[in-house]
């Protein structure tokens, strides 16, 4: 039976660009990791895609300044809500934040579980040094989403 690689949408808010050099780095690791990766920035929010072309999402958001109040941007939930059927998809999230990033790892993950997305993972990456750690999420993509 020949390999087949499982395909990912990886979908963010580049707002000041942070989430976007994590998502480069992080595409080149998932496909090392013997995934297929359609990468796609947000910017109003009104993107689409249609889930059934993949086997997993992973959804990055960025925090700004000192994290006060920080949560789900409105071009993520906007996407996220516009999706057709989360449920049952496995999804991994990243959060990029610039000084403090507060709970928005945790009001992001239950977002994305209210819409019925099944938390494979989550990850914090400061904008500034972004390299500390950045294999974590990747590999729990390949152990969780196979």
């Amino acid at each position: 039976m020949p390999f087949k690689a499982l395909k990912l949408l990886l979908a963010y808010d580049n707002t000041r660009g942070h989430c976007g050099r994590v998502a480069g780095r992080m595409v080149k690791m998932l496909e090392d990791r013997a995934f297929t990766v359609e990468s796609l920035p947000l910017t109003s929010g009104e993107e689409t895609a249609d889930l059934d072309d993949y086997d997993g999402l992973v959804l990055g958001i960025p925090v700004l300044g000192l994290g006060r109040q920080a949560g789900v941007t409105d071009v993520m939930r906007s996407f996220v809500v516009g999706l057709d059927d989360l449920d049952e998809q496995r999804v991994a999230l990243f959060v990029v934040y610039e000084f403090r990033h507060g709970t928005a790892l945790e009001r992001f993950s239950r977002f994305v579980e209210d819409e019925g997305g099944e938390i494979i993972g989550g990850r914090l990456y400061k904008a500034f040094s972004i390299s500390e750690q950045e294999h974590e999420l990747p590999t729990e993509c390949m152990i969780r989403i196979r």
